[in-house]
Order: C-alpha cells, then sequence, then structure tokens
C-alpha cells in the first residue's frame, strides 16, 4: 500500500478573499508570475470535490493520502 502521507485539499471559496489576496501574491513573488498567472495557478489548485485529487492519486499509484488542515 502507497500513502502519500502530507497532503492539502484546497478550494478558494473555503477562505476569506484576503487569504487568497496574499496566496496569489506569494505565488506570483515566488514564481515570477504576473498577477493573472498567479490567479491561474490559484484555480488550478483548488479541488472543491477532490475529484482532481483522486484522478492523481490513481495516476501516481497512491492507495490513500492523508489530507492536513490549512489553518
Amino acid at each position: 500500500m502507497v500513502v502519500d502521507a502530507h497532503s492539502h485539499l484546497f478550494h478558494h471559496s473555503w477562505y476569506p478573499q484576503a487569504f487568497n489576496n496574499q496566496l496569489v501574491a506569494a505565488l506570483g513573488r515566488r514564481r515570477n508570475a504576473s498577477p493573472h498567472a498567479a490567479r491561474v495557478l490559484l484555480r488550478a489548485l483548488s479541488d472543491e470535490s477532490g475529484e482532481s485529487t483522486l484522478r492523481a492519486m490513481d495516476r501516481a499509484g497512491i492507495d490513500r493520502r492523508i489530507v492536513l488542515v490549512i489553518d
């Protein structure tokens, strides 16, 4: 059995706008991205239902995943 012991499940609607703005700014600085590109990345990271996460786990051969909460 393959276990991913550190993962996060994220969707921008679960957090206040101020958190999302700060995350976009941090992603933009880290990747030297434009604000538009950083927002696209934020949307790409979002997985409200977990379906994208399950597909990625299947592709990687991961059986179980421990999801850590972002506080």
